[in-house]
């Protein structure tokens, strides 16, 4: 079997210990198993270059182009699964991809609906956010495409879509006000601790006031991996409003971060992507994950000490399982 992999580790609903890569490993133990859906990959080997950086709206500086090595690996001649992990909010990337891939196509010039090409698959591998200024539009695609193909997409959790759940609890007003919580030096508690930064630490060196907004700034810089976050979903509200970004003030920046997995309303296009999306998924014989599968965690399903040796049960259950934690969640 092969696995193709984007992020390591995972743990509970609330919160979530995760590093991201973008690899590929070739797993020789899994026994045999009976395929959801045969597919091939549309080439041998290809190497795209696509820019990683964001050039949209001030303040965001270029960063290096980066590399996207996707393995394709014949399996039914008529059939193309097209492959993507790792968007993370670059808009940019994204239509980068879209003009190479042989699977997706615009339905519009706006480029606000994407089309699935005939006798094709898609697999988006997680992490939709956090590096760009097009979390809410590349999110909402990926969920529209989804609902348009359910049979013929399959978008994967990752970690930079999960730990956005945490945002309910830790911007709670109790959180806010919990002097335990603003000095707690044990979290993030899956960092070294001398490179934990307190709330009030942040605070201090970034001479702010104890607002949501600048907690949400500690929590984006400081647990999340992304900093500058904040400001560039400022310059995404306002490019989806027409306006300037400097009328966007950083009430509705917090907002629009809260509202994305709130349980009730028209903005949590976060949510809606976790609840669309799976842990992992099988097409022929190529396992999707986010994370390593090792000799370690292969079979492995939270809550049970029985590994699970087949790998269309360990997938089903691990799906399950996810799918039980966020019915808890709402």
């Amino acid at each position: 079997m092969t696995v193709i992999r984007g992020f390591i580790g995972f743990s509970g609903a609330r919160r979530f210990a995760l590093t991201s890569l973008f690899a590929l490993v070739r797993v020789n133990s899994f026994p045999a198993f009976n395929p959801f859906q045969t597919c091939s990959f549309d080439g041998k080997v290809q190497l795209a270059k696509l820019r990683c950086g964001s050039k949209e709206g001030a303040g965001i500086p270029e960063t290096a182009n980066c590399v996207a090595r996707a393995y394709l690996r014949s399996h039914v001649p008529d059939s193309v699964c097209g492959y993507l992990t790792d968007v993370e909010g670059n808009f940019e990337y994204f239509e980068d991809y879209v003009a190479i891939s042989k699977v997706l196509e615009w339905e519009d010039q706006g480029k606000t609906a994407l089309r699935l090409k005939d006798n094709a698959l898609f697999v988006f591998g997680g992490d939709s956010q956090d590096k760009g200024p097009g979390d809410i539009r590349f999110t909402t695609l990926m969920v529209a495409l989804k609902q348009r193909y359910p049979d013929r997409v399959r978008l994967i959790i990752g970690n930079r879509d999960t730990n956005k759940l945490r945002l309910t609890s830790e911007l709670s007003d109790e959180a806010m006000a919990s002097a335990a919580v603003r000095n707690d030096p044990e979290f993030p508690y899956w960092l070294p601790a001398d490179k934990v930064v307190t709330p009030a630490g942040f605070l201090a060196a970034n001479g702010a006031e104890d607002s949501v907004a600048n907690r949400l700034r500690w929590m984006l810089k400081e647990t999340m991996g992304a900093d500058g976050a904040f400001d560039r979903r400022r310059i995404e509200l306002a490019r989806l409003r027409g306006a300037d970004p400097s009328h966007v003030t950083d009430d509705e920046v917090v907002r629009s971060y809260r509202d994305q997995v709130a349980p009730a309303g028209g903005g949590n296009f976060a949510l809606r992507y976790l609840e669309s999306a799976d842990l992992a998924c099988i097409f022929g014989r190529t396992l999707f994950v986010h994370g390593a599968v090792t000799a370690n965690n292969a079979g492995a399903v939270p809550g049970s000490n029985v590994p699970e040796p087949d790998p269309a049960a360990w997938v089903a259950r691990l799906n399950s399982w996810a799918r039980d934690q966020l019915a808890e969640f709402r």
